[in-house]
């Protein structure tokens, strides 16, 4: 039973109605994957930015629960009451919502969204041939091959991705969920709206590259490199170009030891994050959440 506890106080009112004591239960942010909550009560509890891949969760009371931005990916929730849930920017590939109760609208508006997202290998298109181009653009300074363009493609199988050659990639709306990316690099790379959710990224260079409205949430980016990028222009000129996290979710990470040095951060949330001795100076942190993250050690600018 994972129903918030109540009280009631006495009263002859017949329209007198209970009221919460201490608000929902929380798991928010927790790592609930492969559990099996099958009939339990959870009604009003909260969910938020849990990982919750592979549960199990059949004929149970969901109502009024909170799953947003919660991965529930392969999740079984059939059978279950999901009347009044919330499930905005939740991970729901492959779930299995047969037989619910609820306005499910919603649900099958984010099923869409997910399985529109295209495969690599179904447009006819070689990832491997797709990268080759990609390098010799690169290593031709942009006068052959092409650029990669990943956009709004689920790359959820690209076991290998983190040994392609990614900088200065096009990424937008790109799903990464749960892949291992232990020293990637994207540099200056456009990877806005893209979910990197419970990524392994440490070591991971993303220096002046763009995540705007990104979600980073429970992922590992320890040790990671995302401040600004020193870029050459083509008439021998540089400039500083900002890595660009406005609005990122980064709720729940571990970015320990991270360098944000001069990093755009206006209105990103790291909420309940590991940022010990992450460098901060220079940075635009316009609204930007720390609520309950540990910033020990954090430089700050004075």
């Amino acid at each position: 039973d994972m129903r918030c506890g109540v009280m009631m106080d006495y009263t002859e009112d017949p329209d007198a109605t209970w009221s919460l004591a201490g608000g929902q239960t929380r798991f928010a942010g927790s790592l609930v994957r492969s559990t099996n909550l099958s009939q339990a009560m959870a009604q009003g509890a909260n969910f938020s930015e849990a990982n919750m891949s592979d549960v199990v969760v059949h004929d149970a009371n969901l109502k009024n629960a909170d799953f947003s931005n919660t991965n529930l990916a392969s999740a079984d929730l059939s059978d279950s009451n999901l009347v009044g849930v919330t499930m905005d920017g939740a991970n729901i590939e492959d779930i299995n919502v047969t037989n619910v109760r609820g306005d499910i609208a919603p649900l099958r508006d984010l099923l869409k969204k997910d399985r529109s997202r295209m495969k690599i290998g179904h447009d006819g298109k070689d990832f491997r041939a797709l990268v080759n181009e990609h390098a010799i653009w690169l290593d031709t300074e942009g006068k052959e091959g092409k650029q990669l363009d990943l956009t709004q493609y689920d790359l959820t199988t690209e076991l290998e991705l983190r040994r392609c050659p990614l900088k200065v990639i096009i990424a937008v709306g790109a799903k990464f969920t749960g892949l291992y990316l232990k020293g990637v690099e994207m540099q200056s790379s456009v990877l806005d709206n893209a979910d990197f959710q419970d990524c392994f990224a440490r070591n991971a260079d993303f220096r002046g590259s763009s995540l705007k409205n990104s979600l980073l949430t429970r992922g590992d980016f320890s040790h990671s490199d995302f401040s600004a990028l020193l870029v050459k222009r083509p008439d021998g000129s540089e400039i500083l170009q900002q890595s660009d996290f406005s609005n990122a979710k980064m709720a729940y990470t571990n970015m320990d030891n991270t360098n944000f040095h001069q990093a755009i951060l206006k209105g990103a949330d790291f909420s309940y994050a590991s940022l010990q001795n992450c460098d901060f100076r220079g940075c635009d942190l316009t609204d930007v959440k720390f609520e309950e993250a540990d910033l020990s050690g954090a430089k700050m600018d004075e």
